[in-house]
Order: C-alpha cells, then structure tokens, then sequence
C-alpha cells in the first residue's frame, strides 16, 4: 500500500497493510486504524527490528530533520523527524489522532529484547492530500411503456451506498498494546516440553541401545518437534519485535 524509503539510514521497503505477525513478516505495516501516509492526521507504521529482515533495524540513528519520504497512489509525501521518544508496550496514545499531519514509527527498543519501544515521530512537510471519498452514488433509469392515465411517468431512482467505516478494534488488539497481536502461551510451552522429552528419550535410547542408530532416528522426529516449537514461540514475540 506504500514504499517507504529513508536515505539517512538505507531504508527502501514496501509497507504492507496491517500490524499483525504475518504481515510483517513481509515488510513494515501501516497501523489500520491510522489514516494512510499523506493524508491529514496520525499516520503510523510498525516495522521489525531484529527479526524478518529488520526494516527498522536502525531507527535509532535518525535525527531530527532528517527525511522520511513515503509513495501511496495518492503520492509522494515528504516527512522530517522531528522526536524520537522510549514508550512502554502499553502506551498506544502515540497512535491517537492528532490535529497536526505527522508519521509515527514505532519498533522494539533496544535491539533484541522487546521491554520498550521506540517511537519516531516525522513532520509532514507541504500539504495533506483528503482520502478519496468513501460514498458512491449510482443512478438508474427506470424504462417504461409510454405513460397512459392510469400508469405513472418514467422515475429516475438514486441508490447511496453507505460509506465503509473501520471496525473498532477487538479486545485482543487492544490488549497487544504496540506488540500488534496477542498470543497465548500454551502450545508454545506444550511443544517445547515435548521437544525436550523427545531429546531425552533418544539421548537415553543411545545409551541403552546404539548411539548412532538411535541418533538417525530420533534427529528427524526431533527437528519436525523444535520446529513446531519456535513457530509458536514466535508468536510470543512482539509482532514488531
């Protein structure tokens, strides 16, 4: 939905829809309940710093005045860094509407652990573009036999669709705070429990039997279990994480 580049710190990526883990896992996410970059308000994208490429990886080298600049379809915008704040995971107020145009960044902080946050906030420079209008009318013309006494004349009926408006987000998003998603811990603690009893027990089979046959046949089974593990591991992690 946009390509965001910025040339202090070497950044070129394209900006997915979405904050939840699988959208960034392809690149930085635009926060859905923000306004797209380049229009009026707070528009605010989330991005990795550590794991998925690290889009953000170096987010803290940027200051103040330095250029964001941003390509929707409705253009090329042009945003300077004008703050760079550490927020708890909690603290969503840095996503709240605002009266000024900005673009708000957010990732983890510091690198390789997920305690905070950091925030980088740019000034939109020039003029905000208005979103397009989200009412369509379509107008239908009513073909008749010619009008009599008894029969009324042609009518021209208008039918309005209703503008599409933003759901509210869910109590699960609300409860992510700036992580993006919430996940529940038990199957990742139920896999890696079974991860260690299978290297346990091909470990104690090596013992009792041979090692090398015992190895060949439980490494496989053992690598599908640790697999398992860490995709749901990582769904624990920070979506920006």
């Amino acid at each position: 939905m946009a390509i965001i580049r910025i040339p202090g710190i070497g950044l070129e990526k394209a900006v997915v829809e979405g904050v939840s883990l699988p959208a960034l896992k392809r690149g930085p996410g635009h926060y859905p309940d923000t306004p797209l970059p380049g229009q009026p308000g707070n528009a605010a994208i989330a991005g990795h710093r550590t794991t998925y490429g690290a889009p953000f990886s170096r987010l803290d080298e940027l200051d103040r005045g330095d250029p964001i600049l941003v390509t929707t379809r409705q253009g090329r915008f042009r945003y300077e860094v004008s703050s760079k704040t550490v927020v708890r995971p909690s603290e969503t107020s840095v996503l709240d509407a605002s009266d000024d145009n900005r673009l708000t960044l957010t990732t983890c902080e510091p690198k390789f652990s997920a305690a905070r946050r950091l925030i980088v906030v740019a000034t939109l420079v020039g003029e905000a573009t208005e979103p397009p209008p989200a009412t369509t009318a379509t107008t239908a013309v009513t073909t008749a036999p010619p009008a009599t006494a008894q029969e009324p004349p042609p009518t021209e009926a208008t039918t309005t669709t209703p503008p599409t408006t933003r759901a509210p987000r869910s109590l699960a998003e609300a409860e992510a705070g700036l992580s993006g998603e919430s996940a529940p811990n038990g199957p990742a603690v139920v896999w890696g429990l079974l991860a260690a009893a299978v290297w346990v027990l091909t470990w104690l089979a090596g013992r009792w039997w041979r090692r090398w046959p015992a190895y060949l046949l439980g490494a496989p089974v053992f690598l599908v279990v640790l697999f398992v593990f860490f995709e749901n591991f990582n769904r624990l992690l920070p979506a920006n994480y």
